[in-house]
């Protein structure tokens, strides 16, 4: 049986929280319509502000083509809620200092989550917009009956009781990425295009270099800055 992306949108329709993450395939070519609004998870949404999304890309699930449509949005992708997410880096000055980081690299947000203001979600808000930054929000706001329980696709099956995870503990669709690509997550089967090999957590095939000898004088690891309010913070900065 085809897979139908159609059923993933997630649904609130009580309260100040109303929204609807719409997928809507037509032949090779998906299109994901929603507010921005991360409801129906459990996040504060007092500064969010509602967006007009409408995303259509190629559709490639099962697909191993070499040449994806190219991204010339900042967003890289969208989750069945409707939130979008961006790269965990940029080129911002620190909030408490007037400090760019060296040619070629940014700060690594997601280590200077107070100073980003980066939530418990690993999301930010800019502009009113609330996007992901890491995959945390799936144990953190995610892990609750009335997100799992507005789609069919989530509530049907579990893997004990994780409605985000196959009988078979294969991670569900969680959202796609621009290049046309569905997002899973964090758990598949250990050869990937064999379901019988069993399920273990994937793991990412980035890997931190053992020494950081490529790293501009005074932005090594164990480099540190100190901001405007007297706080010494360690350098974190990685490849743009």
């Amino acid at each position: 049986m085809t897979f139908d992306p159609s059923g993933l949108g997630l649904i609130s329709t009580t309260g100040i929280g109303r929204s609807e993450t719409v997928f809507l395939k037509n032949k090779n070519f998906l299109t994901v319509v929603g507010d921005g609004y991360p409801v129906p998870a459990r996040t504060d949404t007092s500064n969010i502000e509602k967006q007009n999304y409408n995303y259509s890309f190629l559709y490639r699930a099962g697909d191993n083509s070499q040449y994806p449509q190219a991204n010339t949005d900042e967003a890289i992708g969208i989750f069945v809620n409707g939130v979008v997410f961006k790269q965990s880096f940029g080129t911002k000055k620190f909030p408490k200092l007037s400090k760019l980081p060296p040619v070629n690299l940014t700060f690594n947000k997601i280590n200077f989550p107070d100073i980003f203001n980066i939530d418990v979600d690993g999301a930010s808000i800019a502009a009113g917009e609330y996007h992901y930054r890491t995959g945390s929000f799936l144990n953190n706001s995610w892990n609750y009956p009335n997100v799992w329980g507005s789609r069919l696709y989530y509530s049907e099956t579990s893997f004990q009781g994780d409605h985000y995870r196959h009988p078979d503990g294969h991670s569900k669709i969680l959202g796609f990425c621009f290049d046309g690509y569905p997002i899973y997550g964090p758990y598949g089967y250990t050869t990937g295009t064999d379901s019988f090999s069993g399920v273990e957590q994937i793991r990412s095939s980035y890997r931190k270099k053992l020494g950081d000898s490529h790293r501009n004088i005074n932005w090594k690891y164990t480099d540190t800055i100190t901001l405007s309010d007297g706080e010494a913070v360690v350098l974190s900065a990685v490849p743009s």
